[in-house]
């Protein structure tokens, strides 16, 4: 788990932010802090799972209470993180309409409307009812009216005979859970109480981090077994789940703009560019079979390290690549004249210019390679049409501008250089050692 608020270093926001650009698969939950009648409440945390496809999954408590200035440099940081994570086409599972939970957080600035609106929503609950009703027509939990839900308690209960404790539901959500903000110490108390009393707010806070992860889990853990539970097969392990990515092809997008881009001889910038119709990019298929444990404890920051390292030789299914270069070769048999060549070239010309009609050019550090890049911007799965380096300077062709906006946003100023190059050298070194 990682706490996100006023506390959160920026090495650990950096980490996460190379960590998201593996994600496409979110889990949320929300908790609202209450307030004296006739005042409504107010949302005061918001619990994000990332599921990866082989690692230890891991969780975001995001206090908005507790968060630091709009134009501090953490707070922007934390900003591009749920940039990154309510990015177009990620799904987002959720115990309700995820949209709706997250809208009441639109006042932090976190993000906005328009990043709700790209997301793909997954309404757990509403998928829930329709499955368990198909699966289990005899079961006396069935539920038939238009406005009966199942609770995410009774959901864990009739489908895995598990306990959800839901005591803290309304607990003090706006008090300060990470216990690195120190608001369980009060002054005002007696020294013969006030360590019994700092012991009690500890352990409340314990029980409350404990329920908010383990409602994401239990969201998590109903998705997938909904996928993959046939009434012929027995059900998932009790705290094993399937990870696999629902989202439909986006890697099959990228691949297929790629094949399509037929016309490539010589780039306007003919520095590194593909060169030939034969570069073709083949995607590694999903591993059917892999399992983790969901609730196991592990020591999140090697697995961040594991997860993110090296975009050239990914494991992770969704990002792996081969680039295979082969020279064409030109016939004499085929010889053309020169004011065809000429004909030709011109055309060709054309079309690499059009590739460019909407660029963003960033500065980079010399180390990073065109291959090195090319990869990195599938990692974040960021459509091009050319990719070049000239003089360390990198231009990247996109479609439109709508594309490019969005591509200069995510190519925040600490991408590409020295120190953004050291730690992807690093990672990409440990993951060939392993």
């Amino acid at each position: 788990k990682f706490y996100i608020n006023r506390q959160t270093s920026i090495s650990t926001l950096n980490d996460l932010i190379d960590y998201a650009f593996h994600i496409k698969n979110y889990t949320i939950d929300t908790e609202d802090q209450l307030n004296k009648p006739p005042k409504s409440s107010d949302p005061a945390l918001i619990q994000v799972q990332f599921i990866h496809e082989n690692d230890p999954s891991i969780i975001l408590l995001i206090e908005v209470f507790y968060l630091l200035p709009e134009n501090s440099f953490t707070f922007n940081k934390i900003k591009q993180l749920c940039k990154i994570i309510f990015s177009p086409n990620h799904i987002i599972n959720s115990w309700g309409d995820p949209k709706k939970e997250l809208k009441k957080f639109l006042r932090f600035k976190l993000f906005d409307a328009d990043d709700i609106d790209f997301i793909i929503p997954k309404n757990t609950q509403n998928i829930f009812k329709g499955w368990f009703n198909r699966t289990y027509p005899q079961s006396i939990h069935i539920k038939y009216g238009a406005g009966d839900q199942y609770s995410l308690q009774s959901a864990m209960y009739i489908t895995f005979n598990e306990w959800l404790d839901k005591r803290m539901t309304l607990a003090n959500w706006g008090c300060g859970i990470d216990l690195l903000l120190a608001t369980y110490i009060t002054m005002n108390d007696y020294d013969d109480i006030k360590d019994r009393k700092i012991y009690d707010e500890k352990q409340i806070r314990q029980l409350m981090e404990t329920y908010a992860i383990n409602d994401c889990f239990s969201v998590t853990k109903l998705s997938q077994i909904m996928k993959h539970f046939e009434p012929s097969k027995p059900p998932l392990e009790e705290n094993n789940i399937y990870i696999l990515d629902c989202e439909p092809t986006e890697e099959e997008t990228q691949s297929n703009e790629l094949l399509n881009d037929n016309d490539t001889v010589e780039s306007v910038h003919v520095l590194d560019e593909r060169i030939t119709v034969n570069d073709i990019m083949e995607l590694d298929e999903p591993d059917s079979n892999v399992v983790f444990l969901v609730h196991g404890q592990t020591n999140i920051l090697d697995g961040l390290e594991a997860i993110s390292e090296g975009e050239e030789q990914q494991q992770p299914i969704q990002n792996s690549i081969l680039i295979n270069k082969e020279i064409k070769t030109t016939s004499k048999h085929h010889s053309t004249s020169k004011e065809q060549l000429t004909k030709t070239q011109r055309n060709n010309i054309r079309k690499r210019a059009a590739r460019y009609n909407f660029k963003v050019t960033r500065k980079i550090y010399y180390k990073f390679t065109t291959l090195d890049i090319k990869g990195i911007l599938i990692d974040m799965n960021i459509h091009w049409l050319n990719v070049n380096v000239i003089n360390s300077t990198l231009y990247i062709g996109v479609k439109n501008e709508a594309t490019r906006k969005h591509v200069e946003n995510l190519l925040h100023d600490e991408m590409f250089t020295e120190a953004h190059y050291k730690r992807f050298n690093k990672k990409r070194s440990r993951r060939r050692k392993n």
